[in-house]
């Protein structure tokens, strides 16, 4: 039982006819039209691991014949050496997705390697022995982490993006014994995520028993001081962060942040030594990325880092220059909820002005971030849409552009960036509620309504790069790897989930783009096998203004005449306009006003040119108030 590329979904009628299967549930569409019964579809799981015992040994035995045909003589041409190699060595030539197996004489499972091929991580196993044999058994942990490495274990396109630690973990998982507790926890994650699959509880809790054990071999790791300091146990643990967050017990969340506390505790026990080599350097980068994550969800400042640099290192591409700007991120969220809970010591007002100057500040260095980056960050315009989805919880597409990146990592990151903005925007918009909540002072105003601006611009753009994590055939470079369709869907939702959610819960946004937004997050769970208690909890393990740290609610701050104050609500379509701009008063107020002509004259373009009047003119979203959530 191997995995044997990716599975078609369809019902075996359109299977048989050759047709393109809708797959709607419980009959698709092309049974119903013709009349016929529709057999239903397959198990998914079932569909990727094939019996391939028999194809394997056709082949192995084809190679041996070869073999045995070719002529044995220590002057061989190349010709000849090409047809005296093994049987391994040949089946792997023909078929290098597939397994080339030789004869094992313990009870043991053979030791089980990953290797990497050409731009993609062709993930297969190899097996030591002279022959095919008779019981050919694949165990379901070996299965898992094959489809593992094979399809979500991708680096990104380009070494810009780089930041996580997948890109080292194929190395160090050939590089260390079966048994160790970095085999373990990766067979965890890897029945983890195929555990997701609907009705594959079992995988689940396959995953828990492998996980468990890897648990008790890391805590023996950490009683050797030599093991402790290891790069194999650093990235053991953060293996365990990346189980937990695909787990969705009630314990889950707490078991994660500790986690990420023991890689923070290894990293800087392991001391600026570890920037030496280029593979402890990116695990260093790895953990302060997760470090981050956990510091802005409990409002608490980053823990320092022994030495005069602290956390921040030279030569950072820019995927890892977006987080060391980010670091202070968190100890200003911890200063805010002490504002808005009352618990500031001295004059509010005073404290809320520095806030913003520190937020702005943030968001000047975010910008110009931004402005730094190459042209193979940019985004192609694939599509556009004009109008709104008749249900949007359903729709596949916001109101506005469809951009496509060189990768769902570069997007990734684009998308992180967005978000951090939005989070620093908040801050804005919730001192301003503290300095000036009922007041007309139209500096006050101006800042709040620019910070509103800006924020559904870049969720806007965020909207935008839905589709393409989403959609494998806009995914050129997955599709030229030959991945599969699913898993490579899957990832591209699972990278999502955190700023979907994040964006959905942005109070400043039109209700219909909150319902898409909510809309697309049911359908990542859905479609990808997960429950909806674990996209919360997924959710929970990245969101920066839930888990652990309560909502910080601003007061209403109420909205006037945008002509008077700078300031409307923006339709989806045209709040990209002032993304990484600061305007003033009088030039928010234009593009308030330029917009209102636009979104008019498309009205009228859509209903055909006819003259209408202002009551039966549809309305662009409007909201009265602004309700500010750190």
């Amino acid at each position: 039982m191997v995995y044997t590329g990716k599975p078609s979904r369809g019902c075996q009628t359109c299977k048989t006819r050759r047709i393109r299967c809708d797959e709607v549930r419980p009959s698709c569409g092309n049974c119903r039209k013709s009349g016929r019964t529709c057999p239903g579809f397959p198990d998914e799981f079932d569909l990727i691991f094939r019996n391939e015992n028999a194809a394997v040994a056709r082949r192995t035995k084809r190679a041996a014949s070869k073999q045995k045909a070719s002529p044995t003589t220590s002057s061989s041409s190349p010709s000849t050496e090409s047809s005296q190699q093994s049987p391994q060595q040949s089946a792997n030539q023909e078929i290098n997705s597939l397994p080339v197996v030789k004869q094992t004489t313990s009870n043991e499972p053979p030791e089980f390697r990953v290797l990497p091929q050409e731009n993609a991580l062709q993930a297969f196993f190899a097996w030591r022995g002279p022959s095919l044999p008779q019981g050919l058994h694949f165990s379901i942990e070996a299965q898992a982490t094959a489809f593992f490495f094979r399809n979500f274990v991708l680096p990104p396109q380009q070494k810009e993006c780089e930041r996580g630690f997948f890109d080292i973990l194929l190395p160090y998982f050939n590089e260390t014994p079966e048994a160790s507790p970095l085999h373990l926890a990766t067979h965890a994650v890897s029945l983890a995520v195929l555990g997701n699959y609907p009705g594959r509880a079992q995988l689940m809790r396959e995953a828990a028993r492998f996980y468990g054990q890897a648990l008790q071999k890391a805590q023996l790791a950490l009683k050797d001081p030599a093991q402790a300091k290891s790069d194999e146990t650093l990235l053991t643990i953060m293996m365990f962060v990346l189980y937990e967050t695909l787990h969705n017990a009630n314990y889950s969340i707490t078991a994660w942040a500790h986690h990420i506390d023991g890689a923070v505790t290894l990293t800087k026990l392991r001391g600026r030594q570890q920037l030496e080599q280029p593979k402890s350097r990116k695990l260093f980068q790895a953990v302060r990325a997760m470090m981050l994550t956990n510091a802005m969800q409990r409002c608490e400042p980053v823990e320092e880092f022994p030495g005069v640099p602290g956390w921040t290192i030279q030569e950072e591409n820019p995927a890892n220059r977006l987080t060391v700007i980010s670091m202070g991120l968190p100890a200003l969220r911890s200063r805010v909820r002490a504002l808005m809970s009352n618990k500031v010591r001295g004059n509010r007002i005073e404290e809320a002005w520095s806030l913003i100057a520190a937020a702005r500040k943030v968001d000047s260095d975010l910008q110009e971030w931004a402005n730094s980056l190459s042209d193979n960050w940019a985004h192609r315009t694939i599509a556009y849409t004009t109008e709104m989805p008749t249900d949007v919880r359903t729709a596949e597409r916001w109101i506005g552009p469809v951009h496509a990146y060189a990768d769902v990592w570069t997007s990734h990151i684009w998308n992180d960036y967005r978000i951090t903005r939005v989070f620093t925007l908040s801050i804005i918009m919730a001192c301003c509620s503290v300095i000036s909540p009922k007041s007309t002072d139209l500096s006050v105003k101006a800042l709040l309504a620019n910070a509103h601006f800006i924020s559904q611009g870049l969720i806007d753009d965020l909207c935008a790069s839905v589709p393409f994590h989403m959609s494998f055939d806009l995914q050129n470079r997955v599709i030229q790897a030959d991945q599969d369709r699913e898993a490579a869907e899957a990832l591209g939702g699972f990278l999502l989930v955190w700023h979907v959610f994040v964006a959905a819960n942005v109070e400043c946004i039109p209700e219909h783009q909150r319902a898409w937004l909510q809309g697309r997050l049911l359908h990542i769970g859905r479609e990808f096998g997960l429950s909806h208690a674990q996209m919360l909890g997924m959710a929970e393990r990245h969101i920066l203004m839930h888990g652990d740290t309560p909502n910080l609610q601003a007061p209403n701050f109420s909205m006037v005449d945008p002509t008077t104050v700078g300031y409307s609500d923006l339709p989806p379509t045209m709040g990209a306009i002032g993304a990484g701009h600061f305007f003033t008063t009088a030039e928010v107020g234009q593009r308030g006003q330029q917009w209102q002509r636009q979104w008019h004259g498309r009205v009228d373009e859509v209903m055909g040119g006819e003259e209408t009047t202002e009551e039966a003119r549809p309305q662009a979203p409007q909201m009265e108030k602004v309700t500010v959530q750190v």
